[in-house]
């Protein structure tokens, strides 16, 4: 019988940046992670980012070329999902890395922070799972390379993730018999409290009137430097192909680089107080809250997911054009940056009933 799903688990070797091939035969054999967590996932892939050589340089004596030779790995997967909290608190801990930081005791609400890690530091890794039908797709060592997250005024919030892996598999499926259960993904988040600081840093926020849709994406610009990723003779599958051996190298590390936000904002009318932000370069404090249900706290509270962004500056768009006929609205793009006030990054904050633990 085969099985559709996307899945993940953890990674045995995630403090120290992920399993590599090395790391995985040594002593071997590979052992295939287990499904922990199975995710109701809209859309699935992963690429395995198979790199060949070929020869088309060289002068044989006919107008045909050699065969190409593999070189070569760089295995990414990317899924996209409603915005649930079981998801969120697997997804933005291992999107930012940084320490959990945890308030409140139960039985009153928990929140737990999360902000994004420093240079040189490393994300946490885990392991991916996708089956299709009877294929099954293993990847180790993966880290969380972006997450973009859109809310429309029609629809639920949603997220789409890419990640990249050190090490990947393809089997087919034989005996492995799988149970997904996604019974505790019962409802995404669903309002949506959109809030900017109206004065100077540290002032109060208040309510953005009229948001029609909202989105962000948060890319951690994983390296593309092939000789931070790649180390020679580290994490080279041998296999043997008739009587030649064929090679295929795959990455020994991640590295984060600079960490990029951008995003977007949409209203059901004209906006001209931020033509005037978008005129001075306005950096403003921006936050959005998603509620989920009851919590179970006492004194009674919802579950929310708030991400708050300190300084965030209009980059483009504006007002609909003139037109005689249906509604003038208005978009902006953004950018997101730390307060250079106060130093304040990024950050992802729960609520509920008890902490949300680090990946």
């Amino acid at each position: 019988m085969g099985y559709r799903f996307v899945a993940v688990g953890t990674d045995a070797n995630s403090n120290n940046g992920g399993s590599t091939l090395d790391f995985l035969t040594n002593p071997g054999p590979i052992a295939y992670p287990s499904a922990s967590t199975y995710f109701p996932v809209t859309a699935g892939n992963v690429d395995p980012g198979y790199e060949d050589r070929d020869r088309n340089d060289e002068v044989r004596g006919r107008r045909a070329t050699a065969a190409p030779y593999p070189w070569r790995a760089a295995p990414t997967f990317t899924f996209s999902c409603r915005l649930y909290p079981e998801l969120a608190k697997w997804l933005f801990p291992r999107l930012v890395g940084g320490t959990a930081t945890a308030a409140g005791t139960a039985p009153v609400a928990v929140t737990t922070a999360f902000k994004p890690v420093g240079y040189s530091a490393i994300l946490p890794s885990s392991t991916v799972t996708l089956v299709r039908d009877d294929q099954i797709d293993y990847l180790w060592g993966v880290w969380i390379a972006s997450a973009e997250v859109t809310v429309g005024s029609d629809g639920d919030a949603l997220v789409s993730v890419t990640g990249r892996a050190l090490y990947h598999e393809t089997v087919a499926l034989t005996v492995e018999t799988f149970t997904p259960d996604t019974s505790t993904f019962v409802d995404p988040y669903a309002g949506v409290m959109l809030e900017v600081a109206d004065g100077a840093v540290g002032s109060s926020v208040t309510a953005i009137a009229c948001v029609s849709s909202f989105g962000f994406s948060f890319d951690n610009t994983l390296s593309d430097d092939d000789d931070v990723r790649y180390c020679k003779g580290k994490n080279v599958l041998r296999e043997l192909a008739g009587t030649r051996y064929r090679y295929r190298h795959y990455p020994t590390q991640h590295r984060l680089g600079r960490q990029s936000i951008t995003g977007n904002l949409g209203f059901g009318t004209v906006m001209p107080t931020y033509e005037e932000r978008r005129l001075l370069t306005e950096a403003r404090r921006l936050r959005a809250t998603l509620t989920g249900n009851p919590a179970g706290t006492t004194p009674p509270s919802d579950e929310l997911l708030r991400f708050t962004f300190p300084a965030i500056a209009l980059t483009g768009g504006g007002p609909d054009e003139l037109q005689e006929d249906g509604e003038i609205k208005a978009s902006y793009e953004w950018s997101g940056h730390f307060d250079i006030a106060t130093g304040n990054d990024f950050e992802v904050e729960f609520s509920g009933a008890a902490a949300v633990p680090a990946g």
